[in-house]
């Protein structure tokens, strides 16, 4: 399902009102002269220049104005016979850019076509290697330049006597050009296709070579079906698809009596290349597109005189409200004209050209099917009226529930091309409509999804045809049939394209026709944007519209008919929604007509039918109770059928497998609606059946079930046992029994359940419930990794304090025992936010600690507005540490929930008491300034709270979510964290820089041996260190910083197995070696132990690192230049991962004598 979206107005997000950076891409171009030879910065350059290109892809005309001096400059470089090939090759890279964006057809009209041109640019060609990926710009702006350059008003034959090429005339060599490019696979065959169309058609060629050429280009077609050539194989595929392109705008701008006596061959040949059973699209798409213009050629130019021609079009007209008589008149007098056409002679092949068309339009591809869709158009647009009559039928035969859903789409783009051209005259319209109303709910179900978009989408395409081409008069005894079928499609279709051409057909007749009722109303909230949104469409829309009677029973039996047997879920789901909200446009209806048909739905052996049903009797009993609680207007057979439906599904054994998961969520929701809805029954074995399948679905495996049943069983309780102590009694014993399951699912279903509990259940059952909820919350080696179950009992404890403490309900008393245990809710919430359980999934106990913010936050809340007396400092202190350190850390999610929260405690009113530093944090969070601050924007985040290193309240929490970002694995998120770090400690005093450091000693010391922590905690360290803010530190010999790292690192490598591990601990070792005396040595004597593990990767690793850190700290370690030239050839010159364990043991030993430390012994293992 669509999520719900902000409803702004879509516009152009970049409107540009000139080319602002002429000036930029003029010195780009002047510049090419001194960069072209340097790669990176011709790169550079280029990326520049097409990213300024690109952003005038939607409004090109702003380049026009400056295009003959861009392109000038170009030619400049390019028409230089003194300058070198991979300069002009540079040159014309640019130009592609600028004819990418303005588009080849506006820019060749730019180019220079002087006579002088014609030689060099076709020497140019000449010398181009066709194979050679990285200069096809060069090879394409060519061909297009040639193009126009073959314009010129000259004799080709007054060109055959230039130097070097007596040999061969001008003509050859461009058709060489010409037949050689027509079979690349790349960019340039567009450009061969656009310059064969200009050369061929020329006066003097046309009668020489246009015969030979057409013969060449349709023997390729031929030959490779008669050879046996795969239609798979590529090379032969663009062998072909090149000449065939070029036959088809050849015979697009060609003249007519050029072309008439090759267009039977031309037929001939391709029905002999039997291109149907070509698997290539491109092939059929041509094929077709070749076939249809040479039957246009056969066909005299003049306009069917029969075709329907609306006598105005103005919309201007229409709007002001024209006489639509009139144009009725002018119809009728053009009806009445001669009707000379029936002497037109039709050769036979029209009609093979036709039937190949009309095949056309069932293909299976789409593009195949398009282009004989607007190949039938033109076609029948030159024909008698007895001969389109009968083409229109054939079309017509099309839409039929036998045919295919290609069919469909087919004959629908051929009836829209066919009304606007007037051909499909108004007697038709009788037939067509029906057809056109079925073709936009178009739906057919293909195993798990439906097809069918596409025909609606052309459907809609027709309709907004109609609008165009007929009277108002004509169509006025179809417009409630056009109007409501099209809103159906702009509320309930599933696809937005549908929705969207939906509402711009409806538009476009309510602006041309001015007869669709309220017309102008439903598009103030039914316009193509508000349609985009399913949601909105499916819930606001359809009911703004329903409104009006004339379309209110429509959408409603479109519902019921289409859209509870939907294959979508969601659509189900939505449709359901959808009328519950139009039960109050037709309540009498729906009780009458909707819920009975529903019910019959029940009993399909459509799951997806049953499904929607059940969903849809729940919300429109609601609806009707909302309208009239004591529902007057349903049958009472209706509510008894209602009150057995579980007992039904449940007797036939309809809850059992996955189809049975479907069958519990809806009913769920029924039994959720029914209850809210106040059905009353006879019996009460109905709330029976209903509780025990609450129960059966609050243990199950899919967390959307235990949801429903949870929410059912709220729905319940509050209408069937509010006056039943006794039954609330043995369902809390009950529900808080489950809560020790052995299950993790069923905890968590139960939980969920007594979450929705309010305070009028509660009675006397507070502490049995919330004791119940706090002793599942306790981890025990069987629950270690059940986060899931502890993050819905916190949401439950959260949900109870919420209905219990803001009840509205007078001397509760189960309010005074929840304000009673407020240290215990503090405090289980506090715990929470320290759970970091880690399996498969990653780190799962984020769910356990965002929920815990979450009930930290709500209990605040509450109690600085009821009774703030009851808040401890001590509480309020840990709460907004914890919730410093969670805004720090590395979870993106979770990191935007804590500070979101934070905030809000910061600015709530009335004042939270107690907070640390609370004037200091308004200033750092300005309510102001981060009111609309984006907390999943990492630097914003951080640069906020790495303030907070400044407060010793928030340091050592805040320094902690930070050792976790610095020493993450995401990209950005190290990169912003560890530069708010560095930019925070640049700017400090020893005195703080040392205070830092004690914390980061005691964050190491208290984790040792955890590795979630001292991981990351390698990380940070190296890369603190080597920044050289601790550097005073280090240096200091009174502070025991360098010591303690020392010594904590060394506890860090004996609790390392693994080499990634073991990787940080070296880098961190060679961070030590900088400080002076026996940090250094020592550092230097654990990497020579490092240098002989038995990871050979580590090995290599560490030694690299080795030599890199004696380069830096040479002066620190107090080697001679000798030793340290000695130690560095060791390091550099040894394959300390290819040598056995006692070679590398050997050169080691050599090294530590060079060192001055002490050789490692080897320790014997006892037995």
């Amino acid at each position: 399902m669509e999520d719900s979206m902000n409803e702004d107005n879509i516009h152009l997000g970049c409107a540009l009102e000139f080319f602002s950076e002429y000036e930029e891409v003029t010195s780009m171009v002047e510049n090419l002269h001194h960069i072209y030879a340097d790669a990176r910065k011709f790169e550079s350059s280029y990326d520049k220049f097409r990213y300024i290109m690109n952003t005038y892809q939607e409004q090109p005309h702003l380049l026009d104005s400056h295009l003959d001096s861009l392109l000038q400059q170009i030619f400049q470089i390019v028409r230089n016979k003194d300058h070198p090939v991979e300069l002009k090759h540079k040159a014309f890279k640019y130009l592609y850019s600028i004819i990418k964006v303005r588009g080849f057809k506006i820019v060749v009209n730019h180019l220079p076509h002087e006579v002088a041109d014609l030689e060099p640019v076709l020497s140019l060609l000449e010398e181009q290697d066709p194979t050679d990926k990285n200069s096809w710009e060069t090879r394409y702006c060519l061909l297009l330049w040639l193009s126009i350059i073959v314009m010129i008003p000259f004799n080709m034959s007054c060109f055959d006597s230039g130097e070097g090429s007596e040999s061969t005339s001008m003509t050859e060599r461009i058709l060489k050009i010409i037949k050689q490019y027509l079979m690349v696979s790349d960019k340039c065959c567009d450009g061969a296709v656009f310059l064969s169309t200009k050369f061929i058609n020329r006066a003097d060629i046309k009668t020489t070579h246009l015969s030979d050429f057409l013969d060449w280009a349709m023997s390729l077609m031929t030959a490779s079906n008669q050879e046996g050539k795969s239609s798979q194989d590529t090379a032969a595929v663009w062998k072909r698809i090149g000449p065939l392109s070029a036959v088809a705008a050849i015979l697009k701008h060609g003249k007519r009596e050029d072309l008439l006596p090759f267009a039977v061959p031309i037929i001939n040949r391709m029905e002999q290349a039997n291109y149907k059973n070509d698997n290539y699209r491109l092939t059929q798409k041509h094929c077709i597109k070749i076939i249809q213009r040479a039957g246009l050629t056969m066909l005299p130019i003049q306009i069917a005189v029969w075709r329907y021609k609306r006598g105005c079009r103005s919309l201007a007209v229409n709007l002001s409200g024209g006489d639509p008589g009139a144009s009725l008149a002018n119809n009728e007098i053009d009806s009445n004209e001669s009707e000379g056409d029936s002497n037109i002679h039709i050769p036979d092949e029209i009609e093979q050209v036709i039937d190949t068309l009309l095949g056309g339009l069932t293909d299976s591809d789409i593009t195949v099917r398009w282009s004989a869709a607007k190949g039938v158009g033109r076609i029948t647009n030159r024909l008698p009226k007895y001969f389109a009559d009968e083409v229109v039928a054939t079309i017509l035969d099309l839409l039929n529930p036998k045919k295919s859903n290609t069919a469909w789409h087919g004959a629908c783009l051929a009836l829209a091309e066919l009304g606007k051209r007037g051909l499909l005259l108004p007697e038709r319209l009788k037939e067509v409509v029906p057809l056109i109303v079925k073709a936009l709910v178009y739906d057919e179900p293909h195993g798990a999804i439906t097809v069918g978009s596409s025909v609606r989408d052309a459907a809609c395409y027709v309709a907004w045809s109609f609008a165009r081409a007929y009277d108002v008069e004509l169509l006025r005894p179809y417009i409630n049939q056009i109007a409501s079928a099209l809103l159906v499609v702009t509320c309930f279709d599933r696809e937005i394209n549908c929705r969207r051409a939906a509402s711009a057909a409806f538009q476009e007749h309510v602006g041309r026709q001015g007869t669709f009722p309220h017309g102008i109303d439903i598009l103030t909230n039914a316009d193509y944007f508000a349609v985009g949104v399913r949601n909105n469409a499916y819930l606001k829309i359809s009911v703004d519209i329903a409104q009006f009677e004339e379309y209110t029973f429509t959408l409603i039996d479109h519902l019921v008919e289409k859209k509870l047997n939907h294959v979508d879920i969601a659509i189900r789901e939505l449709a359901a929604k959808a009328l519950h909200n139009l039960t109050s446009k037709a309540p009498a209806y729906m009780s009458k007509q909707v819920l009975p048909q529903v019910f019959k739905k029940v009993d399909s052996i459509n799951l997806n039918e049953r499904h929607g049903a059940i969903l849809a009797a729940g919300e429109i009993f609601l609806g009707l109770a909302l309208e009239d609680p004591t529902l007057s207007l349903v049958a009472p057979e209706l509510i008894s059928k209602a009150g057995q439906l579980v007992r039904s599904i449940e007797e036939k054994q309809q809850f059992k497998g996955y189809s049975g998961e479907l069958m519990k969520q809806s009913c769920c929701c029924f039994i959720q609606r029914c209850s809210q809805a106040k059905l009353q029954f006879q019996s009460l074995e109905t709330i029976s059946d209903w509780q025990r399948l609450i129960n059966e679905c609050l243990s199950h495996e899919v967390p959307l079930i235990r949801t429903h049943a949870s929410e059912a069983l709220a729905a319940l309780m509050s209408e069937y046992y509010v006056n039943d102590s006794t039954k609330i009694n043995t369902i809390t014993v009950e529900y808080t029994k489950k809560l020790s399951d052995s299950h993790e699912v069923t905890r968590m279903g139960y939980a969920q359940a007594l979450g929705t509990f309010d305070a009028r259940f509660l009675k006397d059952n507070e502490l049995l419930i919330i004791n119940a909820l706090m002793d599942s919350l306790i981890i025990t080696p069987i629950t270690s990794k059940w986060s899931e179950s502890r993050r819905d009992t916190i949401k439950a404890l959260t949900s109870l304090w919420n209905r219990t403490v803001t009840t509205e309900e007078k001397d509760c008393p189960s309010r005074e025992v929840f304000l009673s245990l407020t240290d215990k809710f503090l405090e289980c919430y506090l715990v929470g936010c320290q759970e970091y359980t880690i399996e498969s999934r990653g780190d799962i106990g984020a769910w356990v600690r965002e929920a815990s913010m979450s009930g930290l936050q709500s209990v605040l809340v509450n109690l600085a507005s009821i009774k703030p007396e009851l808040i401890k400092e001590t509480h309020v202190a840990r709460a907004m540490k914890a919730l410093a350190q969670q805004s720090v850390e590395r979870i993106e999610r979770t990191r935007a929930h804590a500070g979101k929260i934070f905030f809000s405690l910061l600015h709530n009113v009335p004042r939270i008491p107690h907070i640390p530093n609370h004037e200091d944090l308004l200033e750092i969070f300005d309510a102001e300034r981060c009111a609309n601050m984006e907390w999943l924007k990492v630097e914003d985040v951080f640069r906020c709270f790495i303030k907070l290193l400044s407060f010793s309240s928030y340091q050592y929490h805040v320094m902690l979510g930070l050792i976790m970002s610095v020493g993450g694995l995401t990209e950005q998120l190290v990169k912003f964290s560890t530069e708010s770090l560095l930019e925070f400690l640049q700017l400090q005093s020893k005195e703080k820089l040392t205070e830092l450091a004690s914390t980061i000693i005691a964050i190491f010391r208290n984790n040792v041996s955890e590795e979630r922590i001292t991981t990351p905690m390698m990380i940070f360290l190296d890369r603190v260190l080597s920044s050289n803010y601790f550097r005073a530190v280090l240096e200091d010999e009174s502070s025991t910083f360098a010591r303690d790292l020392l010594e904590l690192t060394k506890a860090e490598m004996g609790n390392s197995k693994t080499v990634p591990r073991l990787n940080n601990v070296g880098a961190v070792f060679c961070q030590l070696i900088q400080v002076r005396g026996p940090v250094s040595k020592q550092a230097l004597t654990r990497l020579s132990m490092l240098l002989c593990h038995r990871f050979l990767s580590l090995r290599k690793t560490v030694s690299t690192r080795f030599y890199e850190s004696l380069v830096i700290f040479s002066e620190e370690c107090n080697l001679s230049e000798e030793k340290l030239e000695e130690a560095l050839t060791v390091l550099s010159e040894t394959e300390w991962d290819k040598l056995s364990i006692n070679e590398v043991r050997e050169i080691r030993n050599k090294l530590c004598l060079i060192l001055d430390i002490p050789v490692p012994k080897v320790v014997q293992k006892v037995q």
